[in-house]
């Protein structure tokens, strides 16, 4: 039986955010367990998204408490907190829906322009070594000088998972990264996900896959209408779910 590890990587507290009057957050407390993946699930509009976006500091909450490892971050933000925020932001990698990445720039250039720029590694050829082995994580070193349009969207996927690994991040999130894949490029996809949680990666995931969850995830997080409704190992929440707003989500996507 999987145990849960004694403190989470990262957790919130009363966390909401609305907006022009409509709450999408609403007091969400929430932990999520270190080394392991975690799924977010709901129905369209559910606010997941808002809620993983506010995970890294790239909306910002109304009101609420987030903590990452040893930095606590208050909401609504004081002055001077911006560098929190970017400190954060520095720990937390993102993986997007669109792959974002830069068109004129190769992939061994794509990964090592962070790290560089807003990473400040100096030595040039240590950060390729370093891009060069996340190339061959997710079986792309042999791509290491192709431009994304030479590239499918499964691989220009895998190749922006190896760009945010290349920050060094504490947390990996993805917003629904397989939605605009064909089965076949969203395997390779998940493929890589799952050997990162080998590995003892900690990732957040949101997506709309529930068999996907159902294998693989470590921990599920159910959200209605902004409401963090129900979460637990997913043999329990898929199979024993304990609201009825769970069970109507769950017997609805079978």
């Amino acid at each position: 039986m999987l145990k849960p590890p004694p403190a989470p990587a990262l957790s919130i507290r009363r966390l909401s955010k609305s907006y022009r009057g409509h709450r999408v957050l609403d007091s969400i407390d929430l932990d999520l367990p270190a080394q392991r993946l975690s799924v977010l699930i709901g129905r369209s509009g559910a606010g997941k998204s808002t809620l993983l976006r506010c995970l890294n500091t790239l909306e910002t909450p109304d009101e609420g408490v987030l903590n990452l490892e040893d930095l606590h971050l208050e909401m609504p933000r004081r002055s001077g907190d911006e560098r929190l925020a970017h400190a954060v932001r520095a720990r937390v990698g993102m993986v997007f829906q669109q792959f974002h990445l830069f068109p004129h720039l190769t992939l061994m250039q794509n990964l090592c322009l962070a790290p560089r720029v807003a990473g400040g590694r100096g030595d040039a050829k240590a950060l390729e070594a370093d891009c060069s082995a996340l190339l061959e994580k997710v079986g792309l070193v042999s791509h290491r000088n192709h431009y994304p349009s030479q590239l499918s969207g499964g691989q220009q996927q895998r190749a922006a998972i190896a760009r945010a690994l290349a920050m060094r991040p504490s947390i990996l999130l993805y917003d629904e990264p397989i939605s605009a894949l064909d089965p076949h490029l969203a395997k390779e996809v998940l493929e890589v996900m799952v050997a990162l949680k080998a590995e003892g990666r900690t990732q957040v995931m949101v997506t709309h896959e529930l068999g996907f969850a159902r294998r693989y995830a470590d921990w599920v997080v159910f959200l209605e209408n902004g409401r963090l409704v129900e979460q637990g190992p997913p043999a329990r929440l898929f199979g024993r779910p304990r609201d009825p707003r769970t069970r109507a989500y769950v017997k609805g996507t079978r």
